[in-house]
């Protein structure tokens, strides 16, 4: 009974010491802090000090999770993801993935497929899920976590710690186990095949249709397909530009006697050969004006009876030539010129 002089005067399994009402079976203490009194059943226990639904010995009514026990009054038992007495304490543990983000179907989760899926890929990398990461994104194609090696335009893994270069076996010309190469070429304006001017490189399965390059830059002159030059450097030029002395640009030219630089027939002369005109006209000619100044005459238009050019010879009535006019001969009585008849002593003729 109550008071009863003993160490526990109200029988309630707490001894006097410890109870708050030691005259009061149904009060006692809170050892356990769940506000709940120990003896709220007429005996003191702190597992049956009330209506306890997660077991964990705090009553409901002093519990702040009764539906998950806690091991400490005042110790939140749910994880990160809500989950009763989950593993979720940080991200990658439980059901909260190395995103942060606590898998589709726990309490705390944010939306679709992709919560809480991520993972950590082989090369430490939080990744999937809703990191926006690929899994294994910093693992090169040789299989080094943030390695350089690549693959190239061929299909092969390259560079890093491959020992092959990158784009080894892609050609100049953008093939893969191609044969173009780079070369060395020179333009070849005038087609013959040789080259001049500056040399400059490039991929011989590039060079452009139409193109007039060669890989030699032998041609002597790019504008002479020849390479034949005149005396005057001119080519295939045939010398066309010496005058005739053979002097380049000069003017010196033949003369109408084949003479270069000469001054052509001289002043009366009617020939390179030095003849002159005769009085016909005829150069070289033998013509003459003769002495009566008819051109190839014969001196007869003016010669006298005698036959002397421009001479006094007459012929009198008697065919007598001569200078002499005393001795012409006359006419006789009877009127014969030169005649012996003559007039008597009578008169009669």
């Amino acid at each position: 009974t109550p008071d009863d002089c003993d160490d526990d005067d109200d029988n309630d399994g707490s001894l006097d010491e410890n109870d708050s009402n030691d005259n009061n079976e149904f009060e006692c203490s809170d050892e356990d802090g769940d506000t709940c009194d120990d003896c709220s059943d007429g005996s003191f226990g702190l597992d049956s000090d009330g209506s306890d639904a997660d077991g964990d010995g705090f009553c409901d009514a002093g519990d702040e999770w009764p539906d998950c026990a806690n091991d400490l009054i005042g110790l939140d038992p749910y994880d990160l993801c809500g989950v009763c007495n989950g593993n979720a304490v940080e991200p990658g543990t439980g059901d909260m993935d190395c995103n942060g983000e606590c898998a589709e179907d726990t309490p705390v989760s944010c939306e679709g497929p992709a919560c809480g899926t991520a993972i950590v890929d082989e090369c430490g990398v939080c990744a999937l899920g809703t990191t926006n990461i690929a899994e294994n994104l910093d693992l090169d194609c040789n299989g080094e976590c943030f390695g350089s090696a690549l693959i190239d335009q061929c299909g092969l893994c390259t560079g890093g710690n491959t020992g092959q270069d990158f784009n080894a076996t892609l050609d100049c010309a953008g093939e893969c186990d191609g044969t173009s190469e780079i070369l060395t070429y020179w333009n070849d304006v005038d087609g013959d095949g040789l080259g001049a001017g500056d040399a400059f490189e490039y991929c011989n399965g590039l060079v452009p249709d139409g193109v007039s390059w060669v890989t030699n830059g032998d041609d002597e002159d790019d504008y002479c397909y020849s390479n034949q030059h005149d005396d005057c450097g001119v080519c295939d030029g045939g010398n066309a530009d010496q005058d005739c002395a053979g002097v380049c640009g000069g003017s010196a030219e033949y003369d109408e006697c084949g003479v270069c630089g000469g001054s052509g027939i001289p002043d009366g002369e009617c020939d390179c050969d030095g003849n002159v005109s005769d009085c016909a006209g005829s150069c070289g000619g033998s013509a003459v004006v003769d002495e009566c100044g008819v051109c190839d005459g014969d001196n007869s238009t003016c010669s006298d009876c005698a036959g002397v050019p421009n001479g006094n010879a007459l012929e009198d009535n008697c065919g007598i030539c001569d200078v002499d006019p005393v001795n012409d001969c006359t006419q006789d009585c009877v009127g014969t010129w030169g005649g012996s008849t003559v007039v008597d002593e009578c008169g009669v003729c």
